[in-house]
């Protein structure tokens, strides 16, 4: 008897867990999820160029950066926010003066930085990265097992933004390939 009871309230109860998670999302404030997305987006694809969002309304994000963007660079950032469907228009705000006349040019330099510059390339087989093999060759004469083991890691020493020209970055890459 309590097997039936249990079976008859179990998706009952079910039910009402998935409709309170439903209401639950539906009233988050889609605003401040969009906010949060679009610029933990930029911080993902650029660390270095401290790009911040500052108002985010119907199609339209206001985005200011701490360096001088160039125009390719502007135009990337709004290719990648064009991505996402909800915003259609990248607006930018001029606080940072672009001039290249200026006699003090602003530089901050970051001891050790979280990101590297460049990220790295996906399909480079001498990419500084963990990483281990097996294979087992069948040869007409022979039968044999390959092993390649490769040890390294990239390592960020400093980076520099400049105010007017871009950024820079040093670091020291080491890596040890080996088969066996």
């Amino acid at each position: 008897m309590s097997v039936n009871r249990l079976s008859g309230v179990l998706p009952r109860l079910v039910f009402a867990v998935l409709w309170m998670l439903v209401v639950t999302c539906a009233t988050a404030d889609s605003d401040d999820f969009m906010r949060g997305y679009v610029q933990g987006l930029l911080d993902d694809r650029f660390p270095v160029m401290d790009v911040r969002i500052q108002k985010l309304e119907t199609e339209s994000a206001f985005l200011s950066a701490r360096a001088c963007l160039g125009p390719s660079q502007k135009r990337e950032i709004e290719r990648l926010l064009a991505k996402n469907s909800r915003i259609k228009h990248v607006n930018w705000d001029e606080e940072v003066k672009c001039e290249t006349s200026s006699p003090e040019r602003e530089v901050s330099y970051e001891i050790l930085p979280e990101h590297e510059l460049f990220a790295p390339l996906v399909a480079d087989p001498r990419q500084p990265r963990f990483s281990m093999s097996y294979q087992r060759y069948h040869t007409p004469r022979d039968v044999f097992s390959a092993a390649s083991v490769a040890f390294g890691e990239y390592f960020g020493v400093a980076s520099e933004v400049y105010h007017d020209a871009g950024v820079s970055q040093i670091g020291i890459q080491a890596a040890v390939f080996a088969l066996f």
